[in-house]
């Protein structure tokens, strides 16, 4: 079956490749310094003296930082102090805590956010963490809370936060207008796996009870046949203007699959399943990790075809309809082949894969590991491979020049709203195809190189002079070697035009991508802000210089682009280079006709006397029809 995301080719022939100018890579700049001795020089540091009158916290490090498409940015911060506690009556000892806070610059400057033990509503905090930021400057994290909050259990509990409002946690109500029951609560370690959006809604999974009952299935005999109250599972979606929360797909929604029976999303969990001594609750969970454009109008996910199976067979979920690699297969751990096409063996099964980004014009990227012996660990967009290991890339000429090797392990893989492609591999960020900030190299202001790149990075969408920014946690080369926060804005390289897949080239992979997507945004090439056959036209004969027929993509049509034909010949799913020349996903009497009127024909400014293509059509059909009939017998 073919993809709604479109595919990718790794050994298609690249025969357009753009000349692009060369990314800048600029210093790095120091936003947040951590310091062993608590002397840091950062003026936001004696707000942290309120934690215990008198003690000064001691930045500890940087856990975890997130930037909004204009570039505004919020972190997360540990601090370490002692606090004065009473072991005997009358008789104090310092003890050692930490506790985080949110810091950050949502346009008014650098400035403490949020930290814990903050008293909004009656409702401390405790254990801030995953924060998020709008270009509004809406602030998103998750903490746990030890009061108790209206409609929530008395108990300590990991709440989901939306500036200064509880949104979600477990004990909450869960609203019937997801699928719960009446009154039903989200269940305990269920409220997680938040999205902030640009509109200030927030997204974000969870569970709740439906109100029925389910019987366990699975292949354990101490667990199987014992019936329960059904959790249902649920992607949410928290209007902030309203306050109302609405379900964005559930337990009992459809998935769709063009190759087979369609997948109905099933249950949570079962909760005190009758005269089960095995367990309390068997929990599935179904849907897992999932991505949602910051304008909402674009969800991927993980499912679990068999959750309660221990082997792994997660699939990849867009559009409500399950992903593919370019050859139409669906992306299956552990059940799909790894295509040929995109480097895999043809022998290995997918091993796993990592749902990483999605970005407003539907382009997704995932972290796949083909499971073939050579070139397994590999980045798809859109469905088709982009990044391979094992490959060399350039070193931006900020940093000196040269070529990067590129190891087999790819992480914090990042696409923005402008189609820029960025990731982390062996001590090297690396964005559209060229390293642009390098561990031991890049140089930081007031002296010093950036060191450890590992803890992760953040990337804008493009300013107004097209430029990014990067927000990168670090260690320095410098007088304290800690954890730290830095800022660096980049020039990205330009996009190849009609490159859809992200390999610095374009070819039949790229076709096939834009047949797919027919209709999306994103995908327009003639300027007229849609995607239709006349950009595939452009593709084909502006972008690739060639015609219509040419499969094998050599420039000129000929018998061996006839031979493809022949060979895909009333099949679906072949493509470009299978003879699929109108994009429509099968190979017929239409994509003939293409062919035959383009026959002899070298490129679009060469087209063959009317009577060269006329006189071979004839033939080219009866060829046709014998080298069919020959492949009946």
């Amino acid at each position: 079956m073919r993809s709604r995301f479109g595919p990718h080719g790794l050994l298609g022939m690249v025969l357009s490749v753009v000349a692009v100018p060369a990314a800048s890579a600029q210093t790095a700049t120091e936003l947040f310094a951590a310091d062993e001795f608590g002397n840091t020089g950062d003026a936001l540091v004696p707000a942290y003296q309120d934690f215990d009158t008198g003690a000064t916290a001691t930045l500890d490090k940087v856990l975890a930082d997130t930037i909004a498409p204009n570039g505004s940015y919020v972190f997360t911060a540990a601090f370490a102090f002692n606090e004065l506690v009473e072991v005997f009556p009358g008789v104090f000892q310092p003890v050692a805590r930490v506790r985080t806070a949110i810091y950050g610059d949502t346009g008014s400057g650098p400035a403490l956010l949020f930290e814990d033990e903050d008293n909004l509503g009656g409702f401390p905090r405790q254990a801030i963490s995953s924060p998020l930021v709008n270009s509004a400057g809406d602030v998103a994290y998750t903490s746990f809370v030890n009061e108790n909050i209206p409609s929530l259990v008395p108990t300590v509990t990991e709440a989901i936060w939306l500036n200064a409002t509880v949104v979600a946690a477990p004990g909450g109500a869960a609203p019937a207008a997801a699928g719960f029951a009446g009154g039903a609560t989200f269940e305990t370690g269920s409220v997680g796996k938040v999205a902030l959006l640009e509109d200030g809604d927030l997204v974000f999974s969870g569970e709740g009870v439906s109100g029925s009952t389910a019987t366990v299935i699975s292949g354990d005999p101490d667990d199987n046949g014992f019936v329960g109250d059904a959790v249902n599972q649920a992607i949410l979606r928290y209007d902030k203007a309203t306050g109302t929360v609405t379900s964005l797909l559930q337990t009992g929604d459809i998935i769709t699959d063009d190759d087979g029976p369609n997948v109905t999303i099933g249950i949570a969990e079962i909760n005190n399943p009758a005269n089960s001594a095995e367990f309390d609750d068997f929990d599935v969970s179904p849907i897992g990790a999932f991505r949602i454009s910051d304008d909402g109008q674009h969800t991927a996910y993980v499912y679990d075809l068999d959750p309660a199976d221990d082997n792994v067979d997660n699939a990849l979920v867009y559009g409500g309809a399950f992903a593919e690699f370019v050859d139409g297969s669906d992306i299956v751990e552990g059940v799909t082949v790894a295509p040929t096409r995109l480097g895999g063996d043809g022998v290995g099964v997918v091993s796993s894969f990592s749902l990483d980004s999605l970005n407003r014009d539907g382009f997704w990227t995932a972290r796949v590991d083909l499971g073939s012996v050579a070139a397994d660990d590999v980045i798809v967009v859109n469905g088709g491979v982009s990044v391979v290991e094992n490959t060399d890339v350039p070193i931006s000429a900020a940093l000196g020049g040269g070529t990067f090797s590129q190891g087999g392990i790819f992480n914090n893989v990042v696409m923005n709203n402008d189609g820029d492609l960025a990731y982390f591999n062996n001590d090297a960020v690396i964005l559209n195809g060229e390293v642009v900030v390098l561990q031991g190299v890049t140089p930081i202001d007031g002296g010093g190189v950036l060191a450890d790149l590992s803890l992760g990075f953040a990337l804008s969408d493009r300013d107004i002079n097209g430029d990014v920014t990067i927000l990168l946690e670090a260690q320095a080369v410098n007088v304290n070697g800690l954890e730290e926060l830095y800022q660096i804005t980049v020039t990205p390289r330009a996009r190849v035009e009609g490159d859809f897949d992200y390999d610095r080239g374009v070819d039949d992979t790229d076709i096939d991508i834009l047949a797919d997507y027919v209709g999306v945004d994103g995908f327009d090439l003639d300027g007229d802000l849609d995607n239709d056959a006349a950009d595939l036209t452009y593709l084909v004969e502006t972008v690739l210089g060639t015609n219509f027929g040419n499969a094998n993509l050599d420039a000129v049509v000929d018998l061996l682009d006839f031979d493809a034909l022949a060979q895909g010949f009333g099949l679906s799913d072949t493509g470009w280079a299978g003879g699929d020349f109108n994009g429509d996903q099968v190979v017929n009497l239409l994509d003939f006709d293409l062919l035959a009127q383009n026959f002899g024909a070298v490129n679009p400014a060469a087209v063959p006397e009317p009577g060269t293509a006329l006189l071979a059509a004839p033939g080219l059909l009866v060829a046709l029809r014998r080298r069919r009939g020959g492949a009946r017998r």
